[in-house]
């Protein structure tokens, strides 16, 4: 049982402390939300069963997802956050109304295979969080506003992300960097000419302008990008 200083339960959402590493005993406390800590590694068996929980966000640092962990809740979204895919039980989601399971887009492939052979409904969408962000993003775009590609650099690998920004705000973040070697220009098989911007510490931003200019980046692009692996070196 979780020592009652590391987590506060306020109209029937459980907040935990973000040094709290392993989590158990919270079956049966009629909660509607909880808000795992960042560092939780840890949730062990029967953990949250019967509550009436609706959705749950796992951050990076979670590893484990032990038997019957959310078994019987309202569950209809869940959010992965983790590159490396967890261990996670056979029966942690079952009897969940599950509809949409969000995961890291480098490793799609491999939540799909693990969670296939869960016990959940096999109409589950799982999907990447690239993808959700490009519709997030559309669906709030303006005219004013460009999308584009970010890769960021982590100890020699890269962690995408999609933006969009008013296109002044853009162009204006460009011309701080006085440095041309900075800025260069490739075009993919597919025929489509992309714009670079790397900076000294090896951040990237992908975008495309014809003249004057800005063409929003899709979904087709992005997969486009992450296979081509000259625009990052």
């Amino acid at each position: 049982m979780v020592n009652p200083k590391y987590y506060l339960i306020k109209d029937g959402v459980c907040y935990f402390n973000d040094f709290l590493l392993e989590v158990d005993g919270f079956a049966d406390k009629n909660l509607l939300e909880i808000r795992l800590g960042e560092k939780t590694t840890h949730i062990k068996e029967r953990a949250f069963e019967h509550n009436y929980l609706r959705s749950v966000t796992f951050y990076k640092k979670v590893k484990f997802i032990e038997s019957r962990a959310f078994a019987n809740n309202k569950i209809e979204k869940l959010v992965f956050n983790r590159i490396e895919v967890p261990f996670i039980a056979k029966d942690a989601f079952v009897g969940n109304p599950l509809k949409l399971i969000i995961v890291p887009y480098e490793s799609l492939q491999a939540y799909k295979d693990l969670l296939r052979s869960c016990e959940i409904d096999e109409n589950v969408e799982i999907v990447s969080n690239i993808e959700v962000k490009f519709e997030e993003l559309n669906a709030t775009k303006k005219e004013n506003e460009v999308m584009f590609v970010k890769a960021l650099s982590i100890y020699g690998d890269y962690i995408w992300r999609i933006e969009k920004m008013e296109k002044a705000d853009f162009v204006t973040r460009l011309n701080k960097d006085h440095n041309q070697n900075n800025f260069f220009s490739k075009k993919l098989d597919n025929g489509i000419e992309y714009d670079v911007h790397r900076t000294d510490h090896g951040n990237v931003t992908i975008y495309r302008q014809e003249g004057a200019e800005f063409i929003d980046l899709t979904m087709d692009d992005f997969v486009n990008l992450v296979e081509e692996k000259s625009l990052l070196c």
